[in-house]
């Protein structure tokens, strides 16, 4: 009746002696083995965390090269067809013709 008196479990046990080290070996090495897991676990998020910040700074870089060569098209087209326009109304304005 006295063991629910106690607040410690492992006090009461170790007082009583219910329970011998030798009985808590095959606990101590899952322990040991849960302990190394972890640390596996927690090396590979890590490692998959630096890889994920890599690409998203690699796909920002290759967004802004899109965005830029997407951009310098756009005005390459404009002034192409700003040029041919100038051309055309030149021809019908009565000048003199292109290649004569």
């Amino acid at each position: 009746h006295h063991l629910y008196e106690k607040e410690d479990d492992a006090t009461v046990l170790a007082e009583e002696e219910a329970i011998k080290t030798e009985d808590l070996s095959t606990t101590k090495e899952q322990l040991r083995i849960l302990e190394k897991v972890y640390q596996e676990i927690i090396t590979k998020q890590l490692e998959e965390r630096r890889v994920w910040n890599w690409r998203t700074v690699k796909n920002q870089h290759l967004y802004s090269h899109l965005v830029l060569g997407n951009l310098v098209e756009t005005v390459v087209y404009c002034a192409i067809s700003g040029y041919q326009v100038f051309t055309i109304r030149k021809w019908f304005g009565g000048g003199p013709s292109l290649g004569r």
